[in-house]
């Protein structure tokens, strides 16, 4: 898995920014965002796991 870069969601960025200045409701944007976070972490969290693992394999 590679966690996404801003390039890779910058169109969904832009189009949940604009949909929520267009209803005056910023809950689009913020699950977005919240969404975008998490999934970054989940992947932070499984590539640490792994990288662990190979470490201790080492030793």
């Amino acid at each position: 898995m590679e966690t996404l870069g801003f390039k890779e969601i910058q169109e969904e960025y832009y189009h949940s920014l604009r949909e929520a200045d267009a209803k005056s409701d910023s809950s689009v944007f913020i699950e977005f965002l919240l969404s975008a976070m998490n999934e970054s972490l989940t992947e932070a969290i499984h590539s640490e796991g792994k990288t662990r693992v190979k470490q201790q394999i080492k030793y």
